[in-house]
């Protein structure tokens, strides 16, 4: 019985090794090495291995360790005063909502600070279903004050288009303002 341990043992030392080896090359073979860096209990008894049918016992099955995932985040609560209720939109309107492929639509919108508080706006940005198409930067707004803007847009492929605006405080963080909408164009081609 000895003998048999020291044969399992040895087999399971060199799967550890080739696993390593492997390991370096694949994450998921580090999951597996850490199972198998478990002892094996209960220990089987001399009786189980003799006799007439005799069996082996067998460890429990081990429980994996999942790391945390690093990725992972704890979204931010959501209320009633932050930043992206400073800004409402009061209208929002384009010149025709049916063009062709490469006709100029305009589009004019025009925000209010609804804050108590002074807002500078680091843009205020046109946005496409097909990607940003312009954007007006560093704008002043005192509490109530209206900001109105215009832009041209085109399109190079045909179909329904959908167009809102951004605006943020920040080169990072972006809002769509209070009471928003969406307009959609239908670019024929």
């Amino acid at each position: 019985m000895k003998k048999l341990w020291q044969v399992l043992l040895l087999s399971l030392f060199v799967i550890i090794l080739i696993l390593i080896k492997v390991g370096s090359q694949n994450s998921q073979a580090s999951n597996i090495i850490s199972a198998l860096n478990t002892t094996p209990s209960p220990t089987p008894s001399s009786s189980s291995f003799g006799g007439n049918g005799g069996s082996i016992s067998t460890a429990p099955t081990p429980t994996p360790y999942v790391p945390p995932n690093p990725f992972s985040y704890t979204p931010l609560p959501t209320n009633t005063g932050g930043p992206e209720n400073d800004i409402s939109e009061v209208s929002f309107t384009e010149s025709r909502n049916t063009a062709q492929i490469d006709d100029y639509i305009t589009f004019n919108v025009t925000i209010q600070n609804v804050s108590s508080h002074d807002k500078v706006l680091n843009n205020l940005c046109f946005q496409s279903s097909d990607g940003n198409f312009g954007c007006v930067w560093n704008i002043h707004l005192a509490p109530g004050q209206t900001y109105s803007a215009s832009n041209v847009g085109s399109w190079t492929s045909g179909g329904t288009k959908d167009i809102w605006v951004t605006w943020s405080q920040d080169p990072i963080n972006s809002y769509q303002p209070l009471r928003s909408k969406t307009l959609m164009v239908n670019i024929l081609g």
